[in-house]
């Protein structure tokens, strides 16, 4: 079988410098995200959902160390007026815009008018705490089984929400072929190979987001964050395709082992155990 690796570990990965407009991915990305799960949370548990904003706003009142939504001018009114469900909760929509803005750089005034040069750790940070947290605080509102459930089904639900029309089917050999195309550079290091008809394997060696969330306690948490939505995410990209997953470096595995499934092939969706991924160099 051959097998191709792309990327290299690279000790800086987390200091490159990433370019970004603050405030048009919050709106787009961060933002978005919250008010879909509010809606979401008031749909599936609606005697809950003031609970749960109640804890969220005392949660992001105590991360958040300034009042940069002011202090920058930002009109968060207009900046949420298509996002029903965060409009009907202003302060706790404030408070976790105030966070995001912490951790993506505290000391840039004019979020509105320019993009800004961060390090790749802030991003990140901006991009993946804030959804841990929000899971942090809806297993302390409902109980931790309860909400693990709750935000898998979200998590699914959100991907096909946010999803475009599926791709036209892929075969293994041509998701190998797009994959190990990649940059060069990357940071991301991943082994690649078709291990039959049909199944395209990679194994990420590294995982950067995990990095930067190095200072969070919660393994299992960590992997709703940064893994679980790749299961559903490759099913909306590519309709002839499912995704398998067993290791992962988010809950203490050294790698992560991951399989695409063409499903016009066969919908066996066997993967390979520990001994293969172990070997798999």
């Amino acid at each position: 079988m051959e097998k191709i690796r792309t990327g290299k570990l690279n000790p800086h990965a987390l200091e490159l410098p990433i370019e970004v407009q603050p405030i048009e991915r919050a709106k787009s990305v961060t933002l978005k995200r919250l008010n879909y799960l509010l809606g979401f949370i008031e749909e599936k548990k609606p005697e809950a959902i003031q609970r749960y904003i109640a804890n969220l706003q005392s949660w992001y009142n105590f991360l958040s160390k300034s009042d940069l939504v002011e202090a920058s001018g930002i009109e968060l009114e207009s900046l949420i007026n298509d996002m029903p469900n965060l409009a009907t909760y202003p302060n706790v929509t404030k408070a976790y815009l105030e966070y995001y803005l912490e951790l993506i750089d505290p000391k840039t005034p004019e979020w509105m008018k320019e993009s800004i040069t961060v390090p790749n750790e802030n991003y990140l940070k901006a991009y993946l705490y804030p959804r841990y947290y929000n899971l942090k605080i809806l297993t302390e509102t409902l109980g931790r089984e309860e909400a693990i459930k709750l935000w898998k089904e979200y998590i699914t639900r959100y991907i096909i929400y946010d999803s475009t029309q599926p791709n036209p089917p892929i075969s293994a050999e041509e998701l190998l072929a797009s994959r190990a195309s990649g940059r060069e550079d990357s940071e991301w290091v991943v082994v690649h190979g078709i291990i039959s008809h049909g199944k395209y394997a990679y194994k990420n060696e590294n995982c950067p987001w995990v990095d930067v969330m190095e200072g969070l306690p919660d393994r299992e948490l960590k992997y709703l964050v940064c893994c679980y939505g790749d299961y559903q995410g490759a099913a909306s990209r590519y309709e002839n395709i499912v995704f398998t997953m067993e290791h992962t470096i988010a809950e203490g595995d050294p790698y992560c082992s991951r399989v695409m499934h063409d499903t016009r092939v066969d919908w066996v969706l066997d993967h390979p155990p520990k001994e293969f991924w172990d070997e798999f160099n």
